[in-house]
């Protein structure tokens, strides 16, 4: 199983960034989609229950055709819930995945391309920050690269006028 799903997200082996940030973010998901599932749950309990209400109101016989009908069709329903439920819950908890790695990625990114900066004595080497194209938080590398350049010139600056008081 996990090679299949290996072999369709391609190279990637580590399927959590962040587990703490990602696994609570599919919880929230999960969480919201388990109470949509409740409330479709009480809305077929209740109409099937009215429609025997319904029918045993009009004095119709426990046997009788309408209450097999009602019996057929909420069976019937139940099974399609079931089946459509998965579905809905298989694509809920990978896209929620894949979602979380749009926000966590970047974050993880930039925290590195931090740590580097940080321990980096020449700005100069220091390769501009990117993110992958379907990343959130495009604006991010365009100002950090701003704030990096914007460093690297006024380290410039002061190691010139330093250079100029030395011989000056």
């Amino acid at each position: 199983m996990v090679q299949i799903i290996e072999k369709l997200l391609g190279r990637r082996r580590n399927f959590f960034i962040n587990p703490s940030f990602q696994l609570r973010f599919m919880g929230f998901m999960i969480f919201g989609l388990i109470l949509s599932i409740m409330s479709f749950y009480v809305a077929d309990i209740y109409f099937f229950n009215s429609l025997v209400a319904f029918g045993k109101q009009k004095g119709l016989e426990e046997g009788h055709i309408y209450f097999q009908l009602i019996k057929e069709q909420h069976g019937l329903l139940n099974n399609i819930f079931v089946v459509s439920r998965m579905i809905v819950f298989c694509i809920v908890l990978v896209s929620s995945l894949f979602l979380s790695h749009r926000v966590a990625g970047p974050l993880y990114h930039l925290n590195n391309f931090l740590k580097k900066a940080t321990n980096s004595d020449n700005l100069e080497d220091l390769e501009k920050l990117k993110f992958r194209k379907r990343d959130f938080f495009k604006e991010l590398p365009e100002s950090v690269n701003q704030f990096i350049a914007s460093r690297k010139i006024k380290g410039s600056t002061t190691e010139q006028s330093k250079n100029d008081k030395l011989t000056g």
